[in-house]
């Protein structure tokens, strides 16, 4: 007589939630980056300019710099943080959801750099 493996319908539902959960987590935080390459792209679009090479480390985006470190878990999907170098008034609300870490900063480019 072989052995079967058995279980219960509940524990069916118990894995499939266990293992949805941090499937939707990072599922988030994918969707997420995607916003804000497209809000990059629209910006850009909008403002009808190319994109500006700060430096091979440092893409600048018309006022949007990256220099800080992107909020927490995107940086382990290889996202980028950024700065807001323009005119705090310019930086709508959506902006805001999507770069947390971009606050209006009366500091310059050296300043900024430095407390990496």
């Amino acid at each position: 007589m072989r052995f079967r493996l058995r279980y219960r319908l509940r524990t069916l539902f118990v894995l499939v939630t266990l293992i949805s959960l941090p499937v939707a987590w990072v599922t988030h935080q994918l969707s997420w980056i995607r916003e804000r390459q497209d809000y990059l792209t629209k910006f850009y679009e909008m403002s009808s300019k190319r994109p500006i090479e700060g430096s091979a480390e440092l893409p600048q985006y018309g006022p949007l710099v990256a220099l800080r470190s992107p909020p927490w878990p995107l940086g382990w999907f290889g996202e980028a943080g950024y700065a807001w170098m323009g005119d705090p008034k310019l930086l709508d609300s959506r902006a805001r959801e999507l770069f947390p870490e971009a606050l209006p900063t009366p500091l310059g480019y050296k300043n900024l750099t430095a407390s990496r």
